[in-house]
């Protein structure tokens, strides 16, 4: 009997520990699945919450960037295009402006005709261009240079003689980057007078080469349907684009460009004068078309235009901004 107990102790010893064990094992093992599957809630939730984000976030950019509408028509804008007009009663001038991306507008005495001086070398380039990227004519084709086509103010031509042949490509060049007349009256002949008074009547523009010279009349309307040709021919025609926007963003007299912070501009000045005007496309991180048109060609012109445009840009700047403010409460 004595020795059967001692074994019951001993058993009894031996199987409570082993039953401790045994429990404190299924306790963890079924404590840390619970803490497994808690982890794969909250990272599951986590998930969830992340693509929520993401997708406002994209939202959100896409409001900043939609096309312009009602919502857009906040009093704060109304009260910085209302102290725009106010500013630009102080000069003889036209302006129109339009961002690029969302099509927001703003134009000030823009149905006013002024004579287009070089401004129309605009649509000389643009002709060319065009014509070349679809294949009908071939930049290196070359024109004589005659009698009839010389004019003053002719910075390249100047070292040409009579009788000597100059490129396509190279008469754009000049008509664009140093303003030259003779360039322009060669390209005239070229393409034909009529022909391109059709073109850019085809673009919609309604006052081309009015008038009895090879400069004629511009506006507003007609100036910002030419930026716009122009912008388009820039992004979708390759290399040709990308040249043809070199010479542009190169030319002399670009007051449109904010050189201190690195922005440029594709412009084309024309004066003649007391007109003084500036046509162009400024690469802003939201791009915009912008005509400025004066009658401040015997003032101090290139403060005129730099003084409009920046009044502009700040426009452009405080209407980006006004979109954050209607934007973030919907989205973020």
């Amino acid at each position: 009997m004595t020795s059967l107990k001692k074994v019951k102790k001993i058993i009894k010893y031996l199987i409570i520990p082993i039953l401790i064990i045994g429990l404190s094992f299924d306790y963890f093992h079924t404590n840390n699945s619970n803490n497994n599957d808690e982890n794969y809630i909250y990272s599951d939730n986590l998930s969830y919450s992340n693509n929520n984000d993401e997708k406002n976030l994209e939202e959100y950019n896409n409001c900043l960037n939609s096309i312009y509408n009602e919502y857009d028509n906040t009093p704060y804008l109304d009260a910085l295009e209302e102290k725009l007009t106010s500013y630009l009663e102080n000069y003889n001038v036209s302006v129109a402006f339009k961002d690029i991306n969302t099509g927001y507008s703003y134009s000030y005495n823009s149905d006013k005709n002024y004579y287009a001086a070089s401004t129309i070398k605009m649509l000389d380039a643009i002709y060319i261009y065009l014509n070349a990227y679809n294949g009908n004519l071939n930049l290196d084709t070359e024109v004589t240079y005659l009698a009839k086509h010389k004019m003053g103010s002719s910075l390249k031509m100047k070292d040409y003689k009579i009788g000597d042949k100059v490129s396509l490509r190279k008469l754009v060049e000049y008509a664009i980057t140093v303003s030259d007349n003779t360039a322009h009256n060669m390209l005239v002949d070229y393409i034909g007078k009529n022909t391109l008074k059709e073109f850019g009547q085809s673009l919609g523009a309604t006052t081309t080469l009015v008038g009895n010279d090879i400069f004629g009349t511009i506006n507003n309307h007609d100036s910002m349907i030419y930026l716009e040709t122009l912008n388009n021919l820039i992004n979708n025609s390759g290399e040709l684009g990308e040249e043809l926007k070199s010479y542009f963003v190169n030319s002399d007299q670009n007051y449109l460009n904010f050189p201190d912070e690195g922005i440029s501009a594709s412009q084309k000045y024309g004066e003649y004068n007391s007109y003084y005007h500036a046509n162009g496309i400024v690469y802003t991180e939201n791009p915009y078309l912008v005509s400025i048109l004066t009658l401040h060609g015997y003032d101090d012109f290139e403060k005129v235009i730099r003084n409009i445009n920046t009044e502009i840009y700040n426009l452009q700047k405080a209407f980006y901004e006004n979109r954050k403010n209607v934007c973030y409460p919907k989205y973020l």
